[in-house]
């Protein structure tokens, strides 16, 4: 599988643009902080879209926003090496900047991806904005489902406040040559690297006249946080269940690792959802209404194997397959028969319920109408937590009514809302001055830590501190 087309080429020695959630998820940062600035609204992880066999109208959303790509700075212990058969290439060790400005390592998890950025440390620059010494090298690792599936990596120099960039990159597994385990406290990662060959990336680099030959490295490095988000299992959790499936040589017993409810827009759009997305250790199942045909087909079911080498299978199903309570969607799969429409003629059965997070919860605010989710996304950025919730499209207004918090060890360090009315408010957890409120109240986090609940919590209007607004009620996320 090929990654490189979501994929965005970092600087280390700039804040992180926007990423991959979210998933994920997932913000803008400021100084030395793992909080997101809450100005930037870019999706934290993307997921591979599944394609449905069968000609079904898509489903056409109100642009649902993740939170904006997170950049972190908490501390993480690092250790290993890298080593390279090329002298133009020099042996990496991670390590944060002795200003905490560069982190040693960046995580960025969510949406069944992660993310891993080490960094080589400090870097020197003169007055005139020309580096010093040896330039600014990163490893930037991205794994899907678990499996680390492409590499970059990057040096970074300035001549004259001019970044020289040369960048040399593997995808597709990196020939089998990258594989990772979890420390031993459960909270870190190990990357192993065995003859990865790195290949020279003209388009990412900026240069004059680096060596272009392929370059073999050999090592390993490790970062751990004693409080952090990792990998993405270590996020909130909304999904549940086991999917059985039953021929065409696919896994019998599948694991749910992520799943998401569409967003469900307004007008002909609403009438699709729920389109439930459920990603497996096997593969991903796709549920979906298929407003206006007979009760027999009311629902569309598509299962696409994890290899997609292989063709999709679908099928059409009762009412009887979907239901819903406050906090959940549920999918009741009981022996139903999904074929091929192209190529050899197959079939498998699916089998199972499926626990499906729901989004809900109400939060009211002074001056404005109550906030009510229809669509969340949660993702991790070092020792950060960052949600994400949407509401519908409020009619004459063309703003997507939000609200984005961001949580460092309990504590918020970021919020941004828009308003039912289309106006933006916001605070910081630390920062206070003429153009940016201090956060004050309380958000608490329930046990499962999908609930969010604000007491008494003030923002003010965005740029405006003498502007205050006032949230209570809570917030329930889909989580993972």
């Amino acid at each position: 599988m090929r990654l490189r087309p979501y994929l965005r080429l970092f600087n280390p020695l700039t804040p992180l643009p926007a990423c991959l959630l979210a998933a994920l998820a997932l913000t803008a940062c400021g100084g030395g902080s793992d909080s997101v600035s809450s100005q930037a609204t870019t999706p934290v992880a993307t997921t591979t879209p599944i394609t449905p066999v069968t000609p079904v109208t898509p489903i056409t959303p109100v642009t649902p926003v993740t939170p904006p790509s997170p950049v972190a700075t908490g501390t993480a212990v690092l250790s290993g090496v890298i080593t390279s058969d090329q002298p133009s290439v020099a042996s990496f060790t991670p390590k944060t900047s002795d200003d905490g400005k560069t982190p040693g390592l960046t995580t960025i998890v969510g949406t069944i991806s992660e993310l891993y950025l080490f960094n080589s440390g400090n870097v020197t620059i003169n007055n005139v904005g020309t580096t010093v010494g040896a330039p600014q090298t990163s490893y930037q690792f991205t794994a899907f489902r678990g499996q680390l599936q492409s590499l970059t990596y990057t040096e970074t120099s300035f001549e004259r406040g001019v970044a020289r960039r040369v960048a040399r990159s593997c995808f597709n597994g990196c020939a089998g040559g990258l594989s990772s385990s979890k420390t031993t406290s459960g909270q870190g990662i190990v990357i192993n690297l065995k003859d990865v060959r790195l290949t020279y990336d003209a388009l990412s680099s900026t240069a004059v006249g680096a060596s272009t030959a392929v370059v073999t490295v050999n090592g390993s490095v490790t970062g751990e946080f004693e409080s952090g988000y990792v990998f993405t299992s270590q996020l909130p959790r909304g999904s549940g269940g086991v999917l059985a499936v039953s021929g065409a040589g696919e896994p019998a017993s599948q694991s749910l690792l992520y799943s998401q409810a569409g967003y469900p827009g307004s007008g002909a759009d609403a009438d699709q959802f729920p389109s439930l997305e459920i990603f497996t250790s096997g593969g991903a199942l796709t549920v979906r209404r298929n407003q206006g045909v007979s009760a027999a087909n009311q629902y569309f079911v598509n299962y696409q194997p994890a290899d997609t080498n292989k063709p999709a299978f679908s099928g059409f199903a009762t009412p009887a397959v979907y239901s819903e309570t406050a906090t959940d969607f549920t999918v009741n799969l009981n022996g139903l028969t999904l074929s091929t429409t192209s190529g050899t003629r197959s079939q498998v059965v699916v089998s199972g319920s499926l626990n499906v997070g729901k989004p809900s919860g109400v939060v009211s605010a002074t001056g404005e109408t109550d906030f009510k989710p229809t669509f969340s996304s949660v993702g991790g950025t070092n020792e950060t937590l960052v949600y994400d919730f949407r509401g519908n499209l409020p009619a004459g207004i063309n703003t997507i009514p939000s609200v984005s918090v961001q949580i460092k060890r309990g504590v918020v360090s970021s919020f941004l809302s828009t308003s039912n009315s289309g106006k933006l408010y916001s605070c910081d957890g630390t920062i206070s001055n003429q153009f940016t409120a201090k956060c004050s109240g309380t958000v608490t986090l329930s046990a499962d830590r999908r609930s969010l609940t604000f007491t008494d919590f003030k923002a003010s209007l965005n740029l405006d501190p003498t502007k205050p607004i006032t949230y209570n009620g809570t917030l329930v996320a889909s989580g993972q």
